[in-house]
């Protein structure tokens, strides 16, 4: 497998801001950055460097964290990179596969952008490249992600504009490609919660897909420790090389109370509505959740859970020959979004769990989707950084006239290690390993392995080039 961690986000500035690796589209893996001095005052330019206070809001559309490392002024930054990677199952249709081994070959080049100014903060990150089959087993890829967030602040309030859009070869939840990740120096990148973006948790044949996540979000500070929150969202999975798939998209719209208890903690109560729509089948699904939500950070630590009840209904469209009417169903469950990040010295290490409806991953026509995630990164010394990153999720199809009477159920582990060593101050070499496993309580096809389960391994060895931030006049 040859991935670049592209959104959540997927994920984009995890590994050095720290926060959690939850979403189903985030980043797609977190991992160290091969940066040295992102635990030094100073930059190369001698910029000064620190931890800021982080102002996310826990009735808010971001992830919570321990807060960005914040530099005094604008700045650009620009990537170049190559892998080559060695894969046991490239997931190929049966069409293109000629062996079950294969062998990739990437090159990417992305640029980083950070615009500063009193009321605006923009964040923009792009990557693009391509990933090349070298014995023509599968088809070659494009691989994109556009990464935009923009905070503007005018009296007790701020309006943000996020979005994240990629194309990717194969499910983005466990994608990975060494040292390729679109993330700031700063670890600002945009980050969004695993609602407000479409889930790609389960494995499927090989295929060009594009996954878009928009939200506008408005802040009002009521007193100096209240404030309302305001979002909403609008989320798309497409396919373009199969019509095997379910297309869908989904509205979002979140409300809010926040009130800070004491200087560490705080409590939110939040409402969301949620419109999921499938272009292929006659089965709209809204849903309405409730959640009461703690938050808690004191600089190295940051821990959010937020938990309450959901209700989902399902209207769907009679057989045809039968007279025009819908049957309708509801389903109720209950939903968690929790995380926790520590960091300490230059090792950080973080935990998240999310418990939601879902679009069902292009598989399914809506889902209760359960994943959970975690990371440990560490620099070794001044030339060595590594980690491990590990992830599950399990989609369980709703009880509805399109789904049998047994429900499909899908569980998928990933599991990797990497190490990166720098040359320089601005390059490095990194190597990683992954494996994923995926079964079903129904037979399911991926390529040209059919069965229950799947089990694919990946080994990649990689070359990256980062600039110094350059400063924006």
């Amino acid at each position: 497998m040859l991935a670049i961690p592209l959104v959540s986000p997927t994920t984009l500035a995890q590994e050095q801001s720290g926060t959690q690796a939850s979403s189903a589209d985030r980043p797609i893996d977190t991992r160290i950055a091969p940066a040295q001095n992102k635990n030094k005052s100073q930059d190369a330019d001698g910029d000064t460097q620190g931890p800021s206070q982080d102002t996310r809001s826990l009735a808010g559309a971001e992830e919570f964290s321990l807060g960005p490392v914040t530099q005094r002024r604008s700045f650009w930054q620009p990537l170049i990179g190559v892998t080559s990677t060695v894969d046991t199952n490239p997931l190929a249709s049966a069409a293109t596969q000629k062996t079950n081994v294969t062998t990739w070959s990437s090159a990417y080049a992305g640029i980083d952008v950070n615009r500063i100014s009193r009321r605006s903060d923009l964040t923009l990150s792009y990557l693009g490249g391509g990933l090349i089959s070298n014995d023509g087993t599968a088809k070659n890829s494009v691989i994109q992600q556009l990464g935009f967030g923009e905070k503007l602040a005018w009296g007790r309030s701020t309006f943000s504009l996020f979005d994240i859009v990629n194309q990717l070869p194969e499910t983005s939840f466990g994608f990975s490609l060494p040292g390729s990740s679109v993330r700031l120096p700063g670890g600002q990148g945009v980050s969004l919660e695993p609602i407000f973006t479409p889930n790609q948790s389960i494995l499927t044949t090989r295929g060009q897909r594009v996954g878009n996540a928009s939200v506008v979000e408005l802040d009002t500070a009521m007193t100096p420790k209240s404030s309302l929150t305001f979002v909403g969202g609008y989320s798309l999975l497409r396919f373009l090389d199969s019509t095997g798939f379910l297309d869908y998209s989904e509205v979002t719209a979140q409300g809010g109370y926040e009130h800070q208890v004491t200087r560490h903690n705080s409590m939110a109560l939040l409402y969301r509505f949620s419109e999921l729509r499938f272009s292929s089948t006659v089965q709209p699904i809204d849903a309405h959740t409730a959640q009461l939500s703690f938050g808690r950070r004191n600089g190295r630590f940051a821990f959010r859970v937020a938990g309450g009840p959901g209700v989902s209904f399902l209207r769907t469209a009679s057989p045809a020959g039968s007279t025009a009417a819908t049957s309708s169903s509801r389903q109720v469950y209950w939903t968690l979004n929790t995380s926790m990040t520590y960091q300490k010295g230059h090792s950080t290490f973080g935990l998240a769990y999310d418990r939601s409806l879902s679009g069902g991953a292009g598989i399914l026509p809506g889902a209760i989707t359960d994943q959970t995630t975690g990371f440990f990164n560490s620099q070794f010394s001044k030339a060595f950084t590594g980690g491990i990153t590990a992830g599950y999720a399990r989609n369980q199809g709703l009880n509805s006239p399109l789904t049998p009477a047994q429900a499909q159920i899908y569980n998928y582990w990933f599991g990797g290690v990497n190490l990166s060593h720098s040359w320089g101050r601005w390059t490095s070499l990194d190597l990683s390993y992954r494996v994923q496993v995926q079964d079903a309580n129904t037979n399911f096809c991926i390529g040209t392995s059919c069965g229950r389960n799947l089990l694919r391994q990946t080994g990649s060895i990689g070359f990256n080039w980062r600039s110094r931030p350059i400063p924006i006049e």
